[in-house]
Formats: structure tokens, sequence, C-alpha cells
């Protein structure tokens, strides 16, 4: 992306400050921070300066190259003394000024407030900018921001005075949007109204502003103004009317103690909140804030229904999960130490080119299942964002040491050929400090790799017993929440559905904003899913430990009704409809699948409607459902009609059930990793219907930019990383193009999917096939088939009933599939894999974590597959085609 200057943001590490780096970043500009405090969640490619706006030299040193300041460092009046107000706010300014000189940096863009105007009842028209500003007297906040405008103009900067009315939304800490997370918003008088704005907003036109435009002050507030009442209705809070008389009895007496001397006036300026004009804010600086008040309100109030807000203090509540700080990825040794993850530098642009050789073994199992690659930039940005959020829960989940926890939220993730990887050295650590778990026991989860013949379960001592109890107090109640965290998520995408917009006729800033809601809920129900994933693990070791796969195969007992199944269910009662009605089977073998849904409609409505209800309950799924330039059914349902046509020769219904262990011990593992599963399954649904609706946003996005001539295509959008995303380059179409080609290499790049590191392409290359070969794997699903091979790299390629899919892994949007396949084959995958259930769901056999299935065996040979035995033996190898006899 171009660069568009270099800006510095004083207290940057705040909430304002750093909504503004962050736009800072999406529109191409380099970012210096300079603050007090290190932020919670430092952004990458942002130059963090640790120190105080009065320290002069400090202030020059941060400005150094700097065209524009964006200045938010300022005091809180009910905190600090009128002497420290004076340095930071007035002394803090004038530091700044003094460097714009001293540096050449020509323009500030300055935080001042909507409350400068006053609370007057005389006023009850919107202020316009060039009108008088008239704080109370007793407003040290409001009477510092007056003078600090008049330093700014007086100056002879390019000075912009932004006066933001109550900023409020997700992340929104300050004083007057805490008012709005009480347990009760008291409002001081039923007409009492007020416009705000969201943080987001905010961050956008401090950015638009820092970097080039028109001078002087501005209104910055949302056009409706909503009264206390309706705000406490969109944050799902109880009103209290208290009256402007009695409020006006009670404040007055506090008003006689010193340090709280402004409440009276702090009464009237509610009850007479000033209103902005938006006049100048639209026509000459161009700006429209996405959100209305309504709106942000209401997004505020979403993301507070996991804490208690008393005050400033904010308290989760127990059988709530805990909210992850998501960092940056920091993959050097922290002596700086770091090595190539590929040795030949052969991986993609957004690989993780290096890492910490002290943490060298890498795996692409259970993640390559979710995430299957090569991803499209934007895809993998988006996936890369969601497993550090998740590898963050895991340690808000489990107590963990400080460095074991920092590694964890570092480093267990990476990009290797646009793959996703977890770090196994990070992740041992991790599990070792779990008490009862072992790094024999990860692996089996992991790898599918075996017991050890003398393994035994750690026994656990008054030190583990200790450990122990600290993790069950801190995970204990978060996970007896999960089912309503799961219902919480699954409510939220039906509201996403229901409250849908026409993408197409939002302006692009609300387009814009409804990505990154959307985006954020993704990621939360991510998280939540990725909780469920690792809860999964732990009943599933101990069964397999005690019952072997007997027990295993007993899990599938209670788990007849799995969402992941619902596809599977769905196209093998259709099919069963299907042989009964010989006009519906002659429609569907001998039309072209371009218009054989339409004949459907019109010769089988019937049939057609039942399809289309399919699609409306599971189009949201689809082979490689996490990337985005693949289609969902919902984009292709042709693919569900080929599905339907390939079950016709498949066995009608799945087999009988196997029984669970006795005993209550047996019982009791079975109900919990059932459960475990089945809540795991619910999760993931949820997750891939949020990801529909982050894809119509997309979709709409790609549209616009196409017709601006920015790309070719709407399919080329996730070509665009997410910090390309929101500004594109000039030079979109190259690089898209660079792109491109760059995947289709990377597709054929043979990054093993467990190595050390570093890995030289061409160590570990599979052996010619032989007639005679065997390949084994993890056993998932028993039972024993035989039939023709078909290598599929997606699902769109063709398979015919009675063969054998193998494929390199499958994910949830491939079961319809199943049907028609004697067995089931991969190169990755594990135990609680979605396809491993589905098949064993169905009597599938199948056989998963081959490492090289894809390499060794070649479509048309004739195969046996024992899923019992987890093997693959070649009794035949593929026929000769005619074309390679000549």
């Amino acid at each position: 992306m171009e660069n568009a200057g270099r800006v510095l943001v004083t207290g940057g590490t705040g909430a304002f400050g750093a909504a503004t780096v962050k736009w800072l970043r999406r529109f191409g500009a380099d970012v210096v921070v300079l603050a007090r405090r290190a932020p919670a969640r430092p952004l990458p490619g942002v130059t963090y300066m640790q120190a105080d706006i009065q320290d002069a030299d400090s202030v020059t040193r941060a400005m150094r190259d700097c065209s524009a300041v964006a200045h938010f460092a300022w005091t809180v009046s009910a905190i600090q003394t009128a002497e420290q107000a004076e340095g930071i706010d007035i002394g803090g300014t004038r530091n700044l000024l003094e460097a714009m000189e001293r540096t050449g940096c020509r323009r500030m863009v300055f935080a001042s407030s909507i409350t400068t105007y006053g609370g007057h009842a005389d006023h009850p028209q919107p202020y316009t900018e060039d009108e008088a500003l008239r704080p109370a007297a007793s407003f040290l906040y409001e009477r510092n921001k007056v003078r600090a405008e008049r330093m700014i103009a007086e100056s002879g900067v390019e000075g912009v005075s932004v006066r933001p009315t109550v900023v409020v939304g997700r992340e929104a800490w300050s004083a007057p949007a805490q008012i709005f997370r009480q347990p009760v918003v008291v409002t001081p008088g039923r007409a009492a109204r007020l416009q705000l704005v969201h943080q987001d907003d905010v961050g956008r036109f401090f950015a638009q502003a820092s970097l080039g435009g028109p001078t002087g002050a501005v209104n910055l507030v949302a056009d409706d103004a909503v009264t206390w009442t309706e705000i406490g209705g969109l944050v799902g809070r109880p009103v209290v009317n208290i009256g402007r008389g009695p409020a006006r009895g009670m404040v007055r007496p506090v008003g006689l103690i010193p340090r709280v001397r402004q409440m009276p006036d702090l009464l009237e300026l509610f009850l007479h909140y000033p209103l902005g004009d938006t006049t100048r804010l639209k026509n000459e600086f161009g700006f429209t804030c996405a959100y209305s008040s309504a709106e942000a309100i209401a997004d505020m109030g979403e993301w507070s229904k996991s804490h208690i807000y008393l005050g400033l203090k904010a308290i989760r509540k127990p059988r709530r999960l805990a909210t992850p700080t998501v960092l940056p990825a920091r993959h050097a040794a922290d002596d700086g130490r770091s090595e190539n993850i590929i040795g030949d530098n052969s991986g993609g642009e957004f690989d993780t080119a290096t890492a910490d050789p002290d943490y060298p073994e890498w795996t692409a199992a259970n993640l390559s299942e979710a995430f299957p690659g090569p991803m499209t930039p934007l895809s993998l940005g988006i996936a890369l964002r969601i497993m550090f959020s998740a590898a963050n829960m895991v340690t808000r989940l489990v107590p963990v040491e400080e460095h074991t926890a920092e590694r964890v939220s570092t480093k267990q993730v990476g990009a290797i050929g646009h793959r996703l990887y977890n770090n196994v050295s990070i992740m041992h650590e991790l599990v070792t400090s779990i008490p009862g778990q072992t790094q024999d026991a990860f692996d089996n989860q992991m790898h599918g790799t075996p017991f050890p013949e003398d393994y035994k379960p750690p026994k656990l001592g008054a030190r583990e017993l200790a450990r122990l109890g600290k993790v069950l107090t801190a995970a204990g109640p978060q996970v007896a929440g999960l089912n309503g965290e799961v219902a919480g998520i699954e409510q939220r995408a039906e509201d996403l559905a229901a409250r849908r917009p026409d993408y197409s006729a939002v302006t692009d800033e609300a387009l814009l904003k409804y990505f990154d809601q959307v985006f954020d809920f993704l990621v939360r129900a991510w998280d939540i899913n990725c909780v469920n994933t690792f809860l999964v693990g732990a009943p599933m070791t101990m069964i397999e430990q005690r019952y072997g796969t007997v027990g295993v195969e007993a899990v599938r007992v209670g788990t007849e009704n799995l969402r992941s199944a619902a596809l599977l269910n769905g196209i093998r009662e259709l099919a069963d409809e299907v042989r009964r009605r010989t006009e519906i089977a002659r429609i569907m073998r001998e039309t072209q699948r371009d218009v054989v849904l339409e004949k459907l409609r019109a010769e089988a409505p019937d049939f057609a409607a039942r399809f289309d209800d399919l699609v409306s309950r599971c189009g949201h799924r689809g082979p490689g459902e996490t990337e985005f330039a693949n289609p969902v059914y919902a984009d292709a349902p042709e693919l569900l009609v080929k599905a339907i046509v390939g079950s016709l020769e498949a066995p009608s219904s799945p087999p009988g059930r196997a029984k669970a262990p006795g005993g209550p011990i047996g019982r009791a593992l079975i109900n919990t990793a059932t459960t475990a599963i089945a809540r795991r399954e619910r999760s993931r649904d949820a997750c891939m219907r949020i990801s529909l609706e982050l894809r119509l946003i997309l979709r709409e996005w790609g549209e616009r930019l196409t017709a601006r001539g920015i790309l070719e295509a709407p399919e080329d959008l996730p070509y665009l990383p997410l910090d390309e995303l929101y500004q594109p380059p000039a030079d979109a179409k190259e690089r898209v193009r660079r792109r491109r080609a760059e995947r289709e290499r990377l597709r054929v790049l043979p990054v093993p999917v467990h190595f050390v590191q570093p890995w030289h392409p061409g160590t570990d290359q599979a052996e010619e096939t032989a007639a005679d070969r065997v390949v084994s794997g993890l056993a998932v699903s028993p039972g024993v088939a035989q039939g023709r091979v078909r290598i599929m790299s997606d699902a769109d390629d063709e398979l015919e009933s009675g063969e054998i899919l193998v494929a390199s892994v499958t994910d949830t949007g491939w079961t319809p599939f199943f049907g028609c396949a004697a067995a089931v084959v991969t190169d990755i995958g594990g135990a609680m894999s979605h396809a491993a259930i589905v098949a064993r769901e169905f009597g599938i056999p199948a056989v998963v974590n081959t490492i090289d299935a894809t390499r060794v065996l070649r479509t048309g040979q004739l195969v046996r597959v024992d899923g019992a035995e987890g093997t693959i033996t070649v009794i035949e190898d593929a026929p000769v085609a005619a074309s390679e006899t000549e």
C-alpha cells in the first residue's frame, strides 16, 4: 500500500487513540504512538514510545519525520488536580506546538469536545462551529479544551479542532460511556437527550483528517438524538427517571464538596446536552458517520452482556468466557535469534518466514481440516486473527505460567505455504503445564500417534491436585456456561440473518461498518468453538486409554443428530425419494448440471421445494468453507444435485449402533464426550452462519471495487489482505494477478503435515506407487470397503458411486459426497475430526492422517480400505490409459 505519511498519535493507547491508529494503518500511514503506558493490544507496524507528553525532548523525538499529529493525551478532571491538568493539558499541547515548529510537522488534529459549548436551556437547537464556547466555570476539562483550541488556532499550524459528543462502542471505556453500562440507567429527566458517536467513527475521522483536508473546528456527532429512556432499551438496562427537581435537590449539597463541586453543573449539562450541527462535517470534511446514535449505543450494549459494571469497574459474569487479548505474532526468540521455517524461502508472501529455533516443530493436523490451504490472503488473515484469539483464549481458560502464556499467545500459530500450522513445541509446553496431561496424550489426539506400550496416565500427587484446583476454579464456571455461550452465538447468527440490510443500498462507510461488526462476531464465535474443540480431547483420550476402539466407536451412540450430519441426512432423504420417483431420477441424471434445478422446479416442484429447503438450512456450509474464495452450497446448489445422484446406489440407512462401555465411569465418559462433540458441532455451524453474512458483505464490496475499476472482478477481493481491504492500493489488479499465480505455486508445494524446521523442499517426497503398497493411517470408522481410488482436490471433482474418496483433507462441507463413496481416506485428520465423526455416524469406513495417501495412491487403483485397522491395501494398479500405450 502506498505510504500516506507519518503521523504521531498522542494518547494512542487509549480507546479513541487506538481506533485512530487502526484507521491510520488502514489508510497506509506510518504511525508513532506516544503514551505513558504500553498498549494492551499493540498493532503490528506501529512504533510505540513510552513517555510523558510533559517531556519536551521525548515529544520532539517522537515527532521526528511526522507530517501530522493526532492529539488525544488529556486529563480526566475527576481524577487530576488543576495543577496536574495544567501540566498535561496545556503544557503538553504547548510542547507539541513547539516540537512542530522545530521538526516541520505541519498539521494537528486535536480532540476537543462538544461539551465546550456548555449545557444551556436557552439553546435547544444544534450548535454550529462558529458559535461561542461557554463551558461551566467548574468544568476544568472543558475550559482547558477551549484554551487548547485557541493555542492551536493562534499557532499558525494547520489545525483541526474536533468536537465529538459522548463516544460509545464495544471498546469505549470513558466515564460518560460507562453511565450506560451500569445495572440501571438513571436519567435526570424524561426530555433529556443527546447525540452519540461510535468509537470507530471517531478513529476513522481523526485518521482521515490527519492525512489532509480542511482545517478549523468541526462537530463530530451522529445526526440522530436519543433520549436516555431509549438508550436504556438499546443497551438492555432498566431506566429510572428521578426527575429534574429531585435530581437538582440531590446534587446541590454534593456540589459543596470541593473535589466534586462540578456536580450541579454536570447535571445541567446532561439535562441540556449540546447537540451538534453536522453540516460542516458532511459538506466540508466529506464525512458521514457510519453509525447512528441508536446503532452506536446498541453496539455497545451487545458487547456488554458478559460483564457487570459498577462505576468504572467491569466484573465478568462467572459463567461467561473471558475475553482474549489478541497480541501481534512475535515468532523470533527473546534474544532475537531466528531461522527460516522453509529452508529455501519458497513460502508465500504472507507466510511466517522465520521462527524461534528453540521451538522448531510444526503440524497442520486438525488446523488444515478447519482451514484448508493454500488460503487466499484475506482468508489467511481472518484465520490467523481467529487462531491467535483462540490461543490466548486457552490461556484465559487454563492458568499457566506467564512465559508459557506469552509464547502460546504470540508464537503458537504460523502461516507456512499459506496454510495454518500449530507449533507443536509450544503446545507440548502448554499441555505439560496442565495437571493430568502429557505429551503422549497430546500427540495421540493431535497426530493419532499410538500410546507407548508401557504408557501409564500420570498420577496426581498433592502438588498436581493443587494445580488442578486452580484450573477448575478458573475454567469450571466458564465451562459450565458453554451451553449458554453456544446458544448465544446461535441466536446472534439468526439475528444477523433476520436483520440483514440490503447491502447494495448502504454507503461504503456503513458496508465496512457491517464488515467490522460481523468480523468481530465471527472471531468471538470461533473463540467459543475452539474452547469446545479443546474440551473434546480430554474425555476422548480417557476413553481410548480405557476402552480402545470399542470406546471410540461407542461415542457415536449419542451423536445421531449432529449439525455436521444434517447435509448428509438431507441428501440421503432426497435420494430415497428419487429412487421412488423415476421421472425425477431421469431429470437429475440426464439434464446438464447448470439447468437441472430449473427443470426440477418446472416438472417436480414439490421435490424442488424440499431441495430448496435443504439449501436454506444448510447452504452456509460447503467444501473448504472457511476459504472465502470457495463457494458454499447457497452459491452452488448444483453440487448437492451431484451428491444426490451419487448417493442413489448407496444404502438408504446407516448400520446399527455400538453399545457404550458398561459401568458408571464408562457411561459418564461417553456422555461427556458426546455432549462436547455435539456442542462443538453446533458452535462450528454457528461460525459458518456468521461467515455467510461476512461473505455477502465482501461480495458487495468486491462488486463496488470492480465497478470503480480497482479490481478486474469481484472474485479478486479475497486476494487483498485485511490491511488493503479498506483502502486498496492503486496497483491492486497487478497484486491480485501475482497472488493468484503464487497460490497456484503454493498449491503444489509439498509442505509436510508435520515437520521440524527448517524444512527443505525435495527432502521428503513419497516413493513411487507400487501395486502391493499398503498405506497406513488412523482408523476412525470401522468397516471394510473395496473400490477404485478417486483422488479429489476439491468437491467439484467427479466421484462415481462406489469409489474410494481420497483427499488431502475434508471438512463438514464435503460430507454430502460421503453418501456415494465406498470409503473415505485423507492425508490429514484426527479421531474427532468432523469428517471422522460423520463417517462413523453413517457407517462409512474411513482412514485419516495417512500423511501422503494423495501422493502414493493413484486414481483408478483398486484398493481395500479397512477402517478398523487403518490400512489401505492396493489390490490392482490403475488401468493404463490408451493414450499412454501409444
